[in-house]
């Protein structure tokens, strides 16, 4: 067989194992600065398969040749700086060890094997030059940014949480938005400074980072049970405007936790009201969304409000089979707000007699 097909070959094979090793890299190293590890995940979407050891959740991804990821727990905000440069080094130097033990060894076999050590060298190489260079989405920077955030900043964060919940209690927004950026843009995750983050984004329409925001943080216990809810609700209700199609199993969950909490809620019934019918259970979701429609709260609701339940409930009624009711519902919404952008889909819904078409962001 050609060493030059075997070398392609063994390169892109190699690439999940190359990327396990990055993540258990960052894992080791989160351990060995004393943090705890609540998951290591090779690749990205739903889980496929999972176990938990200790108090790690260790899973694979469906599209898992793209990418990893590991979540720290940190209970001290001690050395953080330092703790952090560490764990994110840990990965690409997990990569880059394996570069020279493949340098090291295929010296030793014959020309087959050796071709395999180097497709397998080559895959951890760029994969440690990838995660070192500058690069990366805003919410998701690449470990190189990471690291020279750590070392070029001149904020630490053990005195910007301080300075942030001082300005909360002080009621001075913009003060407390400017320092979330700056907690986030160092420690990524933070409930606090997410939640505000994620309230500002909600305020623009920027529903995909609200969602990016606050998803993290939807299955924590890190906040008071009340603000636990909203930040649930806020995540739920900014998937359901930014993803097209049936809702996620996660939407419907946060949906469900934050109804939980606060039961008579217009707003939360009205999340999870949509979120229900979108996952195909129309029933449930149409007992929650005419349950909006009549409760006094949502009667005071602004037009465009009461348009968009009912363009739920036209939705519901549709996937019930009753046209009838789902064009008179159709015509409430449009009388309520005849600009409220969901009436395009909802309009498509009734004609299709489906429920999960997905409702346009408000405008």
């Amino acid at each position: 067989m050609d060493p030059v097909f075997l070398v392609l070959a063994s390169s892109v094979l190699s690439w999940p194992v190359a990327t396990a090793a990055h993540e258990l890299g960052h894992a080791i190293a989160g351990w060995a600065v004393g943090w705890k590890v609540r998951s290591v995940t090779l690749g990205r979407g739903p889980h496929v398969c999972a176990f938990k050891l200790g108090a790690t959740r260790f899973g694979v991804a469906r599209w898992f040749f793209v990418g990893g990821q590991t979540e720290y727990a940190w209970t001290s905000l001690t050395a953080w700086r330092w703790k952090h440069l560490v764990a994110i080094a840990g990965g690409p130097t997990a990569n880059f060890g394996l570069v020279l033990l493949c340098w090291r060894e295929f010296h030793a076999w014959g020309p087959y094997p050796a071709a395999l050590w180097w497709g397998f060298g080559s895959t951890n190489l760029t994969m440690t030059a990838a995660n070192l260079l500058l690069l990366g989405r805003r919410d998701q920077p690449s470990d190189g940014v990471r690291i020279w955030r750590d070392l070029a900043t001149r904020d630490h964060v053990e005195t910007l949480i301080p300075r942030l919940a001082a300005q909360v209690k002080a009621g001075a927004a913009e003060d407390a938005l400017h320092t979330a950026a700056l907690v986030v843009r160092l420690i990524e995750r933070h409930p606090l400074a997410n939640l505000l983050l994620g309230l500002r984004l909600g305020e623009d329409q920027d529903y995909t980072r609200v969602a990016a925001h606050l998803g993290w943080c939807t299955q924590r216990g890190a906040w008071p049970p009340d603000v636990h809810a909203m930040a649930q609700n806020l995540y739920a209700w900014a998937r359901l405007r930014s993803e097209p199609g049936p809702a996620a199993v996660e939407t419907v969950t946060a949906a469900k936790a934050a109804l939980a909490h606060m039961p008579d809620s217009a707003a939360y019934l009205d999340t999870c009201g949509e979120a229900l019918v979108r996952a195909a259970e129309v029933e449930a979701g149409m007992a929650l969304l005419e349950r909006v429609w009549a409760s006094e709260e949502a009667i005071a609701l602004l037009p465009e409000s009461r348009a968009f339940t009912a363009c739920g409930l036209a939705r519901g009624w549709a996937a019930r089979g009753d046209a009838g009711r789902a064009t008179e519902w159709l015509g409430t919404a449009e009388a309520a707000d005849p600009a409220c952008p969901a009436l395009t889909d909802a309009r498509v819904a009734v004609s299709a007699g489906v429920a999960n078409i997905p409702r346009t962001a408000r405008g």
